[in-house]
């Protein structure tokens, strides 16, 4: 019996550091279809309202309204769209606070090449994926 095929699924981008959405669009774009970017939190809310992805990855510290500001917004959509928070912020203080305001996962940016295609694919199964953070060897 052979295998149904799927639709890619639809993502959104919202990342302020040029390198960084260069990166995410390389390690995305073969697995996902990229339906939008933005460079502040604004104007992510605006492309996402316009084009209903299954998935926004979103930078925490992207101007105008921050991560944070923009996942408590997202969920008030219906149907609303898996969050992923792509961070420098590792520290655990931040990845609870997304992870309250509504993301589903969140990668550290020093994890990206690792992490975030996996971290996309447990969202859009609503399943929590979390970055490791590197444990420093004891001296």
């Amino acid at each position: 019996m052979g295998k149904m095929r799927l639709s890619k699924l639809r993502i959104v981008i919202a990342e302020d550091s040029p390198h960084v959405l260069r990166q995410s669009i390389s390690l995305l774009g073969l697995d996902f279809q990229i339906v939008g970017v933005a460079e502040n939190g604004k104007s992510a809310l605006e492309c996402i309202r316009h084009q209903r992805p299954d998935v926004v990855v979103l930078d925490l510290q992207i101007p105008v309204l921050n991560g944070i500001e923009v996942t408590l917004e997202l969920m008030k959509l219906n149907p609303r769209p898996a969050v992923v928070i792509c961070s420098a912020e590792t520290d655990s203080d931040f990845v609870e606070a997304a992870l309250r305001a509504g993301a589903i996962c969140y990668v550290f940016k020093i994890r990206m090449a690792s992490d975030l295609v996996a971290a996309v694919k447990s969202a859009s199964r609503c399943e929590t994926f979390i970055s490791m953070r590197q444990v420093q060897p004891a001296r």
